[in-house]
């Protein structure tokens, strides 16, 4: 499954440590982006508690597919 995970600030001063965690606790870390302090990662859903329990790690959430209809398209 892909998640979003917030991270505290102090998550973000070492971030190659951060994301050893994330790895460690069965993330497939695909981005962390240092500004909006969150990372994505895909997981196994048995791995769920344990990334939530990564020191660092506020929240962890299910990523959401948007799609965005076309501009010529008649809803917007």
């Amino acid at each position: 499954m892909d998640v979003i995970i917030t991270l505290e600030d102090a998550a973000l001063v070492d971030l190659p440590a951060t994301r050893k965690r994330l790895v460690a606790a069965g993330g497939d870390v695909i981005h962390v982006n240092k500004i909006t302090g969150t990372a994505s990662a895909r997981i196994e859903p048995g791995d769920l508690g344990r990334l939530r329990a990564v020191p660092g790690v506020l929240a962890v959430e299910a990523s959401e597919n948007i799609q965005i209809a076309p501009p010529d398209s008649p809803i917007q």
